[in-house]
């Protein structure tokens, strides 16, 4: 037992002593399989083991071939894209690591933000990728992207796992020898 019990720490400090890297996962919301989904106030797209639900605070979603938005009930409204006003919500299943958005067809009028909660507003002012670095969202947490004038195209969602820190996986796999000695001792 003993020499289990060794055997397993030694374990866990090799795997604690290497670093745990997390994985790039992109949410492709121009993707053509998103037409068969869009039209409707929410959906659940999954990449990477992580599902999303994105919904629409008013009308409808509607993917194009020029773009990713809201189809709104309101005459005029541009149907691919998010307007004045309107606003996609993502909900993930998973903690994971917010790093980034695209958007496309941003003109110099357009403007959006996004707001996840706890981080302040990113103000949104131009056309590509959207640097957030890291912003750590919890499961069930939503994030709000959001038109506040003009129009323009929601294109991804980039995100990260959430690696299993080192410390825990040295807990997990340190404890559970400790709890087996103790368990055949009572015994």
């Amino acid at each position: 037992m003993k020499i289990l019990n060794t055997l397993l720490i030694l374990t866990a400090i090799t795997l604690a002593s290497h670093s745990v890297s997390a994985a790039s996962v992109v949410f492709d919301l121009r993707n053509p399989l998103i037409e068969d989904l869009d039209e409707s106030t929410s959906f659940i797209i999954t990449s990477g083991g992580i599902n999303a639900t994105v919904s629409a605070n008013t009308g409808v979603l509607n993917r194009t071939a020029s773009g990713f938005g809201i189809n709104g009930p309101d005459t005029g409204d541009d149907t691919d894209g998010l307007d004045t006003g309107e606003t996609v919500s993502i909900v993930f299943d998973a903690n994971i690591l917010l790093t980034g958005f695209s958007v496309s067809a941003f003109g110099t009028a357009d403007s959006g933000t996004l707001l996840t909660g706890l981080a302040p507003v990113y103000v949104i002012s131009s056309t590509g990728f959207q640097d957030l670095g890291n912003i750590l969202i919890t499961a069930g947490s939503s994030i709000d992207i959001s038109g506040v004038a003009g129009s323009f195209s929601l294109d991804s969602v980039q995100v990260e796992t959430v690696p299993i820190p080192s410390a825990l996986l040295l807990f997990v796999t340190g404890i559970v020898p400790l709890m087996l000695t103790g368990i055949r001792q009572r015994k």
